[in-house]
């Protein structure tokens, strides 16, 4: 089994924690850097199903996107739904990373694989991050060619394949 650290240090690797926003809250949320990890479940948000989930497959570490813990807690309560989770991840010895504006601004990481997979090209970044001139949020380019905007939903819906979109 590798360690939490070890896989930590793997996930920074992709998406340095440098490159993530003031405001954001990215990395280890919840359980101990010692932790030994042997099933990792990935997921976008830790909500109730991703807890019972990671729970019943015995995950020792959920990866997700956003983070469990946005801001600082002044308590971790079970009768509201927060507190609720991360108690029953640390009754279940779960731990909890997030990778979220810093994935979202690392070179190959979620802007860019957006901007790959609708066809953008000459990308660049909407702006630098204030790491030292990396890539932050957003990307720009040019598509092949000119679409409305209903066209451009269409082509979006498609390309990720979502089942719906609004906008």
């Amino acid at each position: 089994m590798l360690s939490c650290q070890l896989i930590m240090n793997a996930l920074e690797r992709i998406a340095p924690r440098r490159l993530a926003e003031d405001w954001d809250n990215p990395g280890l949320l919840v359980g101990s850097y010692a932790q030994k990890v042997g099933r990792v479940l990935v997921a976008l948000d830790v909500d109730d199903a991703v807890v019972a989930e990671a729970i019943e497959r015995k995950a020792d570490l959920i990866v997700a996107h956003h983070p469990l813990i946005f801001r600082g807690l002044k308590a971790v309560r079970t009768d509201d739904a927060t507190g609720r989770k991360i108690a029953r991840l640390i009754k279940a010895d779960v731990a909890v990373f997030a990778a979220h504006t810093n994935l979202d601004s690392a070179a190959g990481g979620v802007n860019d694989v957006l901007a790959e997979r609708l066809g953008l090209k000459s990308v660049v970044p909407l702006a630098e991050s204030a790491a030292d001139g990396e890539p932050g949020l957003g990307r720009i380019g040019s598509l092949d060619a000119e679409f409305s905007l209903e066209d451009f939903a269409v082509r979006v819906k498609e390309k990720l394949g979502l089942s719906s979109m609004r906008i």
